[in-house]
């Protein structure tokens, strides 16, 4: 996710360019009936890998998050999780009706070939990177198909609370501009239902990017009917999660958050939302190489920044917070990033970064025989004219990683020191201000998520030309264990 833009906007500076609508008016009256208790405090950790997660977890197998904080590292210390799985876009069939039969799923597809009905705009339910019906035997890998409610009983039995994030895509957002009220309304009713009637949430969060609030800008700011449809949008769903003591967890809505949180909603008080502060990904980038990597010593300054300007006296009114610290590589911060597929998209690779040290990629555990990296790769890479060896020792994986079609590019400042600079702000900003609910560390994955997601581009079994692209990926995409012991440090150093 790219979050560097809106940091610009700061909360008051949104707060002021999103007053519109009689609903935002400081001086109306809010029905205090549907006040909750503060949300809880405690730490927390981002998932993307959901599916593999389950699928290993469910064995109490490694990799999985069951695995980390029930056998590896201590338990107490995370109280929440932030599995990313349900989405909300436009059914494939092009018909953007909440009320449509089918529109919104709680369960795996059924039908032969494991694809989403046409009509499906909403998914509670988590799917590998690679399905079973584009590669036979990945599953025994990743996976398949788990449905929302599997999922949260299996964190329910190991982690306090329990927080599905809702992935909203463009074209969702792109629908909900020509969209009316009432399919505005109607779409948050739904969703929130399938909330509140599953027992073991605590809430939901939305990802919200691309933002609803930029709809119909041409220049990149927000709108006023954006932030319109926004505040309808989410402070409908958190009136009704409300209704059963659930609570809204916000990521890149910070304007419209505070603006529910202070003035409610359609007459009613609203104090269930949390705010979810990013606190990576803040420095700008050269357009010519976006991958970064930014300097440690200009990330500190910036993350020291936003920090202390979140936790500041001037904001203690605005809604409790969460900061979600760079416990992975994100956009611009990474110990390696890798270029593939220069023989597949017969191109030569640009380089993304500012560095000009290029090597080998790195090929373990890709190579090495057992390993969810290796064993995925070789039933899915096939070469130019289609063959697919069997054997484990693949000669495609070879090819993949060798000099022609990768290159790599280390970062000499690890990924441990922007962790450590951003765990040592919150610190110094003041854990124990009231706003202040913990920290999440983003993000958990599979240690085969980017290789995975870079073999889409090369000879495979989609058989698409535009899918031959070059591909830049960074690692380390798990949360290694050195992150883990330095957070596990921190933590105890505040007590």
């Amino acid at each position: 996710m790219n979050k560097i833009t809106l940091l610009l906007l700061g909360f008051t500076i949104e707060i002021c360019a999103c007053n519109y609508g009689a609903n935002n008016s400081t001086t109306q009256s809010n029905d205090n009936s549907n006040l909750i208790d503060p949300a809880a405090k405690g730490n927390g950790v981002w998932n993307y890998s959901v599916a593999t997660d389950y699928y290993y977890g469910m064995k109490q197998e490694s990799p999985s998050l069951w695995y980390d904080l029930t056998q590896q590292y201590d338990t107490s210390s995370i109280q929440f999780v932030f599995p990313q799985f349900p989405t909300l876009s436009v059914a494939s069939s092009g018909v953007f009706d909440p009320d449509a039969a089918g529109a919104f799923s709680t369960t795996c597809p059924t039908s032969t070939n494991h694809k989403a009905p046409s009509t499906e705009m909403f998914n509670y339910y988590a799917l590998p990177q690679l399905n079973s019906y584009i590669v036979n035997g990945v599953d025994a890998y990743l996976g398949n198909c788990a449905a929302g409610e599997d999922i949260t009983v299996y964190y329910a039995n190991f982690i306090s609370h329990v927080v599905p994030v809702i992935d909203v895509s463009q074209e969702f957002n792109a629908a909900l501009s020509t969209a009316g009220d009432t399919t505005v309304l109607s779409i948050a009713d739904h969703v929130a239902a399938i909330i509140n009637n599953d027992q073991h949430t605590y809430g939901v969060s939305f990802d919200n990017e691309p933002a609803i609030n930029l709809l119909g800008a041409d220049s990149g700011e927000p709108t006023a009917k954006g932030y319109r449809i926004e505040r309808m949008f989410y402070g409908e769903i958190a009136l009704q999660l409300a209704k059963q003591k659930k609570y809204l967890f916000l990521f890149d809505a910070n304007a419209t958050g505070i603006i529910l949180y202070t003035n409610g909603y359609n007459g009613s008080a609203l104090n269930n939302i949390v705010l979810q502060q990013y606190l990576y990904d803040l420095d700008t980038t050269n357009p010519a190489t976006p991958a970064g990597p930014v300097s440690l010593e200009n990330y500190t300054t910036l993350v020291d920044k936003q920090a202390k300007n979140d936790l500041s006296p001037a904001n203690s009114t605005q809604p409790p917070l969460r900061f979600v610290l760079p416990a992975s590589a994100t956009s611009t911060m990474w110990d390696y990033a890798q270029g593939y597929n220069m023989v597949s998209s017969k191109s030569t690779y640009t380089n993304q970064t500012i560095l000009n040290n290029p090597a080998p990629c790195l090929i373990t555990p890709a190579t090495t025989i057992g390993t969810i990296d290796n064993g995925t790769l070789g039933l899915f890479l096939c070469s130019v004219d289609g063959s697919c060896p069997s054997s484990s020792s693949n000669p495609n994986i070879a090819a993949f990683l060798n000099n022609s079609n990768c290159i790599n590019y280390t970062n000499p400042t690890k990924l441990l020191a922007y962790f450590d600079a951003s765990l040592q702000s919150v610190k110094r900003a003041g854990v124990s201000n009231p706003r202040y609910l913990g920290s999440d560390l983003y993000t958990w994955n599979i240690q085969a998520f980017p290789e995975i997601n870079a073999s889409k581009g090369y000879f495979n079994q989609y058989g698409e030309s535009n899918l031959y692209q070059l591909n830049t990926q960074v690692f380390p995409t798990e949360i290694t264990p050195d992150i883990w012991a330095a957070f596990l440090l921190w933590n105890q150093s505040l007590f």
